[in-house]
């Protein structure tokens, strides 16, 4: 029972949907979970308070750490007295799962997650895995190292890194790319803000609609300039 009641142990469980916890020490992204219930073993319900992420760091039996990782998508079950990790889940998510007697083990690429802590209980055995609940920076990705290596952002910096797209053009493209967008809206870019409010409305004539036949002789671009710097020819110039 002691080792149940760790706040860091964790047991597989490949009935549950998600992973759940009672603990809501160290997790981030945090979300309403709406009407969201999980049917205990002893066919009571508990309610999910909220669903969010858990940075953790992966140890191996002996007390020996492996890597960073993230638990994804945790439901946080308050008066819930054990940490419930999904097997279904991880299959769902495209790990697989091999094992005997001695552990279990979900693998994806060259990512492995052993979890042989063996927890015997009066009628049979219980299987649990080493997730030491940790805290991050600000400096660090929030959330950027996840189970399986898979990165994450939310929509807001997925948007500032692929150039300031819009914000289905942010998903699908993060989408193709790998990285995994936390739950959330986008919020105001103040880039974008700044650099449309800067914009000029150039005014078109029915007579300007011909074609140019000399260089510079009609220009359309949006804060630029023509100028003569120190004697050379017309140039364009950044405002």
């Amino acid at each position: 029972m002691k080792l149940l009641n760790d706040k860091n142990v964790w047991i597989i469980d490949t009935g549950a949907s998600l992973s759940s916890t009672g603990n809501a020490e160290g997790m981030q992204n945090l979300m309403s979970a709406g009407n969201s219930q999980t049917t205990m073993g002893n066919g009571g319900k508990l309610a999910a308070k909220a669903i969010g992420d858990i940075p953790v760091s992966i140890y191996d039996k002996h007390g020996v750490i492996q890597t960073d990782s993230c638990l994804r998508q945790v439901q946080l079950l308050p008066g819930s007295p054990f940490n419930l990790l999904s097997g279904t889940w991880l299959l769902k998510n495209g790990y697989e799962l091999i094992g005997n007697k001695q552990a279990m083990v979900f693998t994806k690429g060259n990512f492995k997650l052993v979890c042989d802590i063996k927890i015997h209980t009066d009628k049979g055995l219980l299987y649990a895995v080493y997730l030491k609940r940790r805290e991050i920076n600000a400096d660090e990705e929030a959330g950027a190292v996840g189970v399986g290596n898979v990165k994450s952002y939310t929509i807001t910096e997925v948007h500032k890194m692929l150039g300031h797209c819009d914000e289905e053009a942010s998903r699908a493209v993060a989408k193709q790319i790998g990285w995994h967008v936390t739950r959330g809206v986008m919020m105001p870019c103040e880039s974008c803000a700044r650099g449309k409010a800067k914009q000029k409305i150039v005014a078109m004539k029915e007579s300007e609609t011909q074609k140019a036949t000399k260089p510079n002789e009609r220009i359309y671009a949006d804060m630029s300039s023509v100028k003569e710097i120190d004697g050379c020819k017309a140039t364009y110039q950044n405002m």
